[in-house]
């Protein structure tokens, strides 16, 4: 008696183990990474860092910069004072930066984060763009 219970547990345990290897899923995809900017090109095989255009930059910039200073991209200006006419302080700044920084893949040394470039939207736009052509990727066809 103990043998039949003991064949009849056995093989209700085997089929049980069959079947929930078979509704296993033998692979669990990843999700897509998400889409890069439109207004971003990608440089040809020698590089996965963005071909940028001054006018991708100025665009970023600005879009950040409103985001961050709750204002319309309308309302920035390139003459705006980031801190006085936009009104970010010392973090809303650090901030955008490291937005902008993102955004465009391009690297602002931590030194930078204080300087003068950084006072006017138009010497961070003209800052941005140096930085891309010393990446060797900035756009110079347009």
């Amino acid at each position: 008696m103990v043998s039949i219970v003991h064949l009849i547990l056995s093989s209700f345990l085997s089929i049980l183990s069959l079947s929930d290897a078979a509704a296993a899923p033998s692979f669990i995809p990843s999700p897509p990474s998400p889409p890069r900017p439109t207004h971003l090109r990608l440089l040809a095989a020698t590089s996965s860092k963005p071909v940028l255009r001054e006018s991708d930059i100025v665009i970023t910039v600005k879009e950040v910069l409103a985001d961050v200073s709750c204002k319309s991209v309308d309302e920035i200006s390139e003459e705006d004072h980031i801190n006085f006419d936009l009104m970010l302080d010392s973090v809303g700044q650090v901030e955008a930066l490291a937005r902008v920084e993102e955004e465009l893949d391009i690297t602002i040394p931590e030194d930078d984060y204080e300087s003068s470039n950084f006072y006017f939207v138009r010497s961070a736009i003209e800052y941005l763009v140096a930085r891309a052509k010393e990446e060797g990727r900035l756009d110079l066809t347009s």
